[in-house]
């Protein structure tokens, strides 16, 4: 009785040796994994306090740092804003309002080499530069071009194939380039002879996901636009074609034109504010060729009526006061347009349509008032006129200046 009693004691010894050996063998594992966890950096947390610091340089490195472990972009708290500063401080201090802005100002953030690590672009004025992140610092490939971009996108232009597609004024007629990576250099691939409105000429016209990029043929009379589709290869074809009258074509540049408007900050520099003005001059002319038809006789004054999208009174001022104030539109808007059942026609003439903002000769700012003295060219004289910026809403808009309306 006495050894059955003892070899059960020793049975119970060892089960609790084993057991307390599986216990320590999982603290060693958790306290393994806490400390794997200890180790590993959050470039998450990184990137948002190094905002938070105004350090925008880190801040934008660690996102991409967190961009490359992820395999994705991710959006967390600040991270337009953090994008937002790294572009900032890459682009040389252009300010943005928003991811949109930025983009509409020539500026991306993306993966254009597939190597899960956006890259920063900047396609803007006479150079395309991209700034590649190697996990410390950044290494900047450049492109000079022969004249100012006139406006830009990217995306997929094959399966497997990202570009960037600038359109500006060539040598001797209006191109679009489409522009890759490759070995660590930029490549000009393919290049269109059509016109330099890329958003309404480059566009993903059977819902595949990939873009196909217009070509524009025709006369004074009627254009024609060849849809290309990008082989592998580089190599293009046509998959659609589109006839237009003239007309037609007018308005589909000057669409291109409301669709792509930028801001200004709350401390623009003199670039900034010529950009700023340069295209509100364009938005303001694109508004007054969207016209429908002839002229009809109004006050004994010829007048045109409006076509979509500012076919209505609420349209018009909706599209005025992406660039102008409140304050402007309600002293100036009726001097120019007549409505006849909420349809807006607009009076014929040309003053202030050949005027072209040249330089910022100066500038004062008082409360939310920026008043600007600016140069420009009417086709045969230079001249300054005053303008005043007012803020509205957080933004920038246009209070006064004879030249526009």
């Amino acid at each position: 009785m006495k050894i059955l009693r003892r070899k059960r004691y020793i049975n119970i010894f060892f089960l609790i040796c084993i057991i307390m050996i599986l216990i320590a063998g999982c603290d060693d594992k958790s306290k393994a994994t806490v400390a794997n966890n200890v180790d590993k950096p959050d470039f998450k947390e990184k990137a948002i306090n190094a905002y938070l610091k105004n350090n925008f340089l880190d801040a934008g490195k660690y996102y991409l740092k967190n961009t490359k472990e992820k395999s994705k972009e991710e959006s967390f708290m600040y991270s337009d804003e953090i994008k937002l500063g790294l572009v900032q401080v890459l682009s040389k201090n252009q300010h943005f309002l928003s991811i949109q802005d930025m983009n509409n100002k020539g500026y991306y953030i993306k993966d254009i080499d597939n190597d899960n690590i956006p890259e920063i672009i900047c396609a803007n004025s006479l150079k395309l530069d991209i700034y590649k992140f190697n996990g410390d610092d950044f290494k900047t490939i450049s492109l000079n071009l022969p004249s100012d971009i006139k406006s830009s996108c990217i995306g997929k232009i094959t399966k497997d194939k990202i570009a960037i597609i600038l359109s500006n004024y060539g040598d001797v007629k209006e191109e679009t380039g489409v522009y890759v990576v490759e070995d660590e250099k930029i490549v000009k691939k393919l290049n269109f002879t059509s016109a330099e409105f890329t958003n309404s000429i480059v566009k993903d016209i059977d819902g595949d996901g990939i873009y196909e990029i217009g070509e524009i043929t025709g006369d004074e009379v009627s254009k024609t636009i060849n849809w290309n589709k990008i082989n592998g290869d580089y190599s293009k074809q046509v998959v659609k074609t589109e006839s237009m009258s003239n007309l037609e074509y007018i308005k589909l540049r000057n669409l291109n034109i409301l669709d792509s408007t930028i801001k200004l900050s709350k401390n623009p520099s003199d670039e900034e504010i010529l950009s700023f003005l340069t295209k509100a001059l364009k938005y303001e002319r694109a508004i007054y060729y969207l016209r429908d038809g002839d002229a009809l006789e109004i006050d004994e004054r010829p007048y045109f009526k409006l076509c979509k999208p500012v076919d209505t009174k609420e349209n018009l001022i909706k599209y005025y006061n992406n660039y102008f104030s409140r304050n402007f539109i309600n002293n100036s808007i009726d001097k120019f347009y007549k409505f006849k059942d909420n349809v807006p026609y607009v009076l014929e003439g040309d003053a202030g349509l050949e005027s072209v903002v040249t330089k910022v000769i100066s500038k004062t700012k008082s409360g939310d008032n920026l008043k600007i003295t600016i140069q420009i060219f009417d086709g045969s004289d230079k001249g300054s006129i005053e303008c005043s910026l007012v803020l509205e809403n957080g933004e920038y808009k246009i209070d006064s200046g004879e030249i526009f309306i």
